[in-house]
C-alpha cells in the first residue's frame, strides 16, 4: 500500500463502509480491505497524525500506473486479455487506482468478446462497480484532498469509460442469450424435421405435375366457355332478324369470345402436357424406390365440366 493511503481513506467513513461491503472486493488482496478496517478503530486525531509524508496526487498516481498500463497494453495487443485483466485489478487494488481498475475491466469486456462469454460479461460489469464506486466520491468532492488519483477535470471521463464498460457488457449479454436462442429453435426444427422423414422420391415431381395439370385444366375450362360464347355469337350474327346495333356487338361478342377460346385451348394443352409428364416421371421414381402405394392424377373432361382424377395402387 501506497504511503498516506490509510491516511486519504481514513478520512472517508462512507467510502469505507461502502467498499468494504462490495462483494467485488471479494477477490481483493488482504492489504485493501485490511488497511481499511483498522481506519475504522482510530480517532480522527489518530488518523491524522498517522498521515504519510507522500500524497497521492494526479502526477504520482500516473507515474505508478505507467508501467503497469504498459504491461496490460501489450498483453491485450497480443490477444491475451485475461492475463491483462488480473494484472490491471492486481496492481489496481494494491495501488487504491480507479483508472487501472477500470483498464481491468475493459480488458474483461474484451475478452468476453472475444470468447464470447456472458460469464466474463458480468465479471467485467462486477469489477468495474468499484472504480465506480471511488470515481463518483472523487466527482463529488467526498474524498481527502491527500488522495488524489486522477485530476478532476479528468473523472468524469473515467465515469464515462466506467460505465461504458457495463453498457457494452450489458449489450453482450443480451446479444449471447439472443444467440442461444435461436440456436436452440433452430435445433428444435431440425430435430422435428428428423422425425418426419425425408420427403419420399418423386415427390416434387408429382407436386409439380399435379400444379402443372391444374393450371392445364383451368385453360381449357376458359377455352371451352369461350368455344361457346363464341358459337352463340355466331348464331345471333347469322341470324337474319338481328339488325344493328345488335348484329355489330354480336360480333365483337364472337371475336372476343374466339380470342378467349384460343388462349384457354393453348394454356390447357401446356399444362396438361407438362403436368402429365411429371406426374409420369414422379410415379416412376417413386415405383422404382419401391416405396408402396403410388398414385397418379389424369384429366377428366365432360359435358359442362373439368377436374383430375386419381389413379393408382393402394
Amino acid at each position: 500500500m501506497l504511503p498516506g493511503t490509510r491516511a486519504k481513506l481514513v478520512c472517508l467513513p462512507a467510502i469505507v463502509t461502502l467498499l468494504v461491503s462490495s462483494p467485488v472486493l471479494a477477490s481483493a488482496p488482504p492489504a485493501w480491505t485490511d488497511g481499511l478496517i483498522d481506519s475504522l478503530g482510530d480517532s480522527l486525531g489518530e488518523q491524522l497524525a498517522s498521515f504519510g509524508d507522500e500524497d497521492i496526487t494526479p502526477e504520482s498516481a500516473s507515474e505508478a500506473r505507467f508501467g503497469i498500463e504498459e504491461g496490460g497494453r501489450q498483453l491485450s495487443e497480443a490477444g491475451n486479455y485475461g492475463a491483462a485483466a488480473e494484472l490491471l485489478w492486481a496492481k489496481g487494488i494494491e495501488l487504491e487506482d480507479p483508472v487501472l481498475i477500470v483498464e481491468a475491466a475493459e480488458a474483461w469486456r474484451d475478452q468476453a468478446r472475444a470468447e464470447r462469454s456472458s460469464e466474463l460479461a458480468q465479471t467485467a460489469i462486477d469489477r468495474v462497480a468499484l472504480a465506480l464506486d471511488m470515481l463518483y466520491f472523487l466527482r463529488d468532492g467526498a474524498t481527502s484532498e491527500r488522495w488524489q488519483p486522477i485530476a478532476p477535470q479528468h473523472v468524469t471521463t473515467m465515469i464515462g469509460r466506467a460505465e461504458a464498460v457495463v453498457t457494452d457488457a450489458k449489450a453482450l449479454i443480451t446479444e449471447l442469450e439472443q444467440e442461444q436462442a435461436a440456436a436452440a429453435a433452430a435445433a428444435s426444427a431440425a430435430e422435428e424435421g428428423n422425425e418426419r422423414g425425408p420427403a419420399k422420391p418423386g415427390t416434387g415431381l408429382i407436386a409439380g405435375g399435379a400444379a402443372a395439370m391444374v393450371v392445364g385444366l383451368a385453360g381449357a375450362g376458359i377455352g371451352v366457355a369461350g368455344l361457346a360464347r363464341g358459337a352463340s355469337a355466331q348464331s345471333e350474327v347469322e341470324d337474319p332478324t338481328v339488325y344493328e346495333p345488335e348484329h355489330s356487338a354480336a360480333a365483337a361478342r364472337g371475336r372476343s369470345a374466339n380470342a378467349m377460346a384460343g388462349v384457354g385451348i393453348g394454356l390447357a394443352g401446356v399444362g396438361i402436357g407438362v403436368g402429365a409428364a411429371l406426374l409420369a416421371l414422379g410415379v416412376k421414381k417413386r415405383k422404382q424406390a419401391d416405396l408402396g402405394p403410388s398414385a397418379t392424377f389424369v384429366p377428366v373432361l365432360g359435358p359442362g365440366s373439368a377436374g383430375l382424377g386419381v389413379v393408382g395402387s393402394f
